[in-house]
């Protein structure tokens, strides 16, 4: 398991400007806008997750790179992990870790010198630092994050829990951050849950005396399905759909391709759920 930070999600401030919960009920386009998101982020969190297991197999000095930064598409990635300097002006790579072509195992090195990364990675590895300042600092429990690149070259800029056992997979209590594309200003922030799920992720389990087929789950936030929820559909073991129900009686189904149902009546009588 890689390195993660250890952050407080109460802690958030309200200062910057929160995106409004929607009204309207989404059309297929902002469906589908939701599923490219979090393909794009479960894309990043398993090339984050599998490079920082390389990196720990080459026994880094402890502490010695703070960020991880993934940068790639489909199934190709290379993970940095450095650090920003004090003035945030520069990002030092130490480490670096790619999929060999061979066997599509990801393997990690020290870089021959400090890369000094004044393009891409420091504007990502900014952000993120810039969004974690916003978040603030706590003990509660470790978070993952991800930069990716949004429209007009800014970033998203995701803070969630992280899988803390194999048993289960969190959801909530996480926030999705519009950050400026030199990765200095917060522009939007968008509270994506509340409180954190624990659901049960493995082979044959049961709930409430019968095999678990779906999950489901009630938002709070919006009337749509979030990006993290796309997340979990594509990183839990073996995978299941989720089923969203929102205000007004609608539900939504995320397959386990990631893609989203338009909005259907009444929660689903078939599935058996996550809680």
């Amino acid at each position: 398991m890689r390195s993660l930070l250890l952050i407080a999600f109460a802690s958030l401030s309200l200062a910057a400007q929160d995106s409004p919960a929607h009204l309207a009920l989404p059309t297929r386009a902002a469906l589908d806008s939701i599923s490219a998101r979090g393909a794009k982020l479960a894309a990043y969190d398993r090339a984050a997750h599998d490079a920082s297991d390389a990196l720990m197999k080459i026994n880094p000095a402890p502490g010695s790179a703070r960020f991880y930064i993934a940068a790639g598409h489909s199934d190709d990635w290379t993970v940095y992990f450095g650090n920003l300097s004090p003035a945030r002006d520069t990002f030092y790579i130490i480490y670096s870790a790619a999929k060999e072509r061979t066997d599509s195992v990801y393997k990690a090195g020290r870089m021959p010198y400090t890369n000094a990364n004044t393009g891409d990675q420091l504007f990502a590895a900014r952000a993120v630092a810039t969004a974690l300042e916003f978040f603030g600092n706590g003990a509660h429990r470790p978070y993952n994050y991800a930069a990716i690149r949004a429209a007009r070259g800014e970033w998203w800029v995701y803070l969630y829990p992280a899988q803390q056992t194999s048993k289960t997979w969190p959801l909530g209590a996480d926030v999705r951050f519009r950050v400026s594309s030199d990765g200095g200003h917060i522009l939007e922030r968008h509270r994506m849950h509340v409180s954190v799920l624990e659901t049960p992720v493995g082979d044959s389990i049961e709930v409430n005396g019968g095999r678990l087929t779906a999950y489901y789950h009630s938002a709070v936030v919006d009337n749509r399905p979030e990006d993290t929820d796309v997340l979990a559909v594509l990183a839990r073991q073996p995978r299941y759909p989720e089923f969203v129900s929102v205000d007004g009686g609608y539900v939504y189904k995320i397959d386990v391709n990631g893609t989203i149902s338009l909005p259907m009546k009444d929660r689903p009588s078939t599935s058996k759920t996550g809680r």
